[in-house]
């Protein structure tokens, strides 16, 4: 590769690298407003139980709980989504940008031994042979790790799928028993 070639991929490598950790800050950013409108529903939710808890209303205090352990699993999985999304899309970028420089790097090497095959004496032959082996190996090897890591995301939201499932059904059959309330009321 020549150097002006090289400065320009340098740059260009750095410019990218930008863009990314701005796309990472803004996922960041997304993720911490999510973050701390959940706070402001709790503490919302804190304040009505103070109320009622203040006027010793017990049922009101039940139908609180249940709407907010509710209302709180559908935020939950809206919020799993949406991290699931964004972290999805920078995943997909950043192995597009590896694959790229992965490419350029193969395509670099590639151009070397071409130019050093005309130098080299006929036994070297074999050498670039092997080196073009070891660049074509490597190539498989990042595809193969980029399926193992879409794999393991596979496997990661079907168990977070599975606890939000569980997580649903324990919020519609969370109740307290209507004997506690009354024994409370006494």
């Amino acid at each position: 590769m020549k150097s002006e070639n090289l400065e320009q991929w340098n740059k260009q490598k750095a410019e990218e690298l930008f863009s990314l950790s701005h796309k990472m800050l803004d996922i960041a950013k997304e993720l911490t407003e999510c973050n701390a409108k959940e706070m402001r529903i709790h503490v919302n939710h804190t304040i009505e139980l103070a109320k009622h808890s203040a006027k010793n209303n017990l049922k009101e205090i039940e139908r609180l709980q249940n709407d907010a352990a509710i209302a709180a699993a559908f935020r939950m999985d809206e919020y799993r989504m949406k991290a699931k999304t964004l972290l999805v899309d920078a995943h997909h970028e950043l192995t597009d940008h590896s694959s790229k420089h992965i490419q350029k790097a193969m395509n670099s090497l590639s151009d070397w031994i071409e130019h050093s095959d005309n130098k080299m004496p006929s036994v070297n032959h074999y050498l670039g042979k092997v080196v073009r082996d070891i660049a074509s190996s490597g190539s498989i090897a990042f595809e193969e790790g980029r399926k193992l890591i879409t794999s393991a995301m596979d496997d990661a939201d079907h168990a977070l799928n599975n606890m939000a499932s569980a997580n649903e059904l324990a919020t519609k059959t969370h109740t307290i028993p209507s004997t506690e309330i009354s024994k409370s009321n006494s």
